[in-house]
Order: structure tokens, then C-alpha cells, then sequence
């Protein structure tokens, strides 16, 4: 723990090439997204910016859910990610709960459930390549 998380509500082109670095290998797995769409979100304001120094970026996003707004993580990446994620993660969502969020979601890689631990699978995307 120690770590500072940092929301960068209005972040400059020159902070977004900083972190695209950091966030680049999960939007190259996303479908559809590009590194230029979801840096275009940021900046303008669309998606929010969470980082911790040079060693983790993520993305955010609110929706509307059946069950009221939500929050998206939508893109992270970062190094030694066991060091700082319950961290992270912890200061996004009461950050969200503070602005009337009434739960967060994912759609992420398998291997991050290791580390959202409080979460819990609702659905399963499966794919096949034609």
C-alpha cells in the first residue's frame, strides 16, 4: 500500500501520451476500440483517467444499468499489478459511490478476477474466429 491515486478529470494530450504506453496492450485486445478513440474519450471528457505515477493507468467510464448508473472500468494496464490494484480499485469505487453509483463492471481478461476479488462473474463472452 502507499500508493497515490491520482483522477485526472481534465487530462492534456501531452499526460495521455505519457499513459497511453501503459494502456496500449489492453486496447489492442478490445474489439473496436483504438488507442485514438479511447484517447479522444478522455480528453474529452467522455472517459476518466486514473493513474498512479508511471506504473498503472486506467480508464473509466459511467453507464446506465437497468440497475441504476454504474461505473466501467473500460481499459488498465500497468506494471506489478498485485502491488497496487486493491488500492486502485478502492479509491475509484468510493470515489463512484460518492457521485451515486450503485455498482461497478468489467469486461476484462479471465486472469483479473485473481485480483477483483469482491467480483463476481454475470456473463461469459465467447468467440470464434472465421
Amino acid at each position: 500500500m502507499g500508493h497515490v491515486v491520482v483522477h485526472v478529470p481534465v487530462p492534456t494530450p501531452a499526460l495521455w501520451a505519457l499513459v497511453e504506453p501503459l494502456l496500449a496492450p489492453s486496447i489492442a485486445r478490445a474489439d473496436g476500440d483504438t488507442v485514438e478513440s479511447v484517447g479522444e474519450a478522455v480528453l474529452q471528457g467522455h472517459a476518466h483517467l486514473w493513474m498512479i505515477a508511471d506504473k498503472a493507468a486506467l480508464v473509466t467510464r459511467l453507464i446506465v444499468t437497468k440497475d441504476g448508473p454504474a461505473l466501467e472500468y473500460w481499459h488498465l494496464g500497468g506494471t506489478d499489478a498485485r502491488s497496487w490494484f486493491g488500492e486502485m480499485v478502492e479509491t475509484i469505487e468510493s470515489e463512484a459511490r460518492r457521485i451515486g453509483c450503485v455498482k461497478a463492471v468489467a469486461a476484462c481478461r479471465l486472469g483479473w478476477k485473481r485480483l477483483a476479488k469482491d467480483y463476481r462473474p454475470v456473463a461469459v463472452m465467447i468467440e470464434k474466429r472465421l
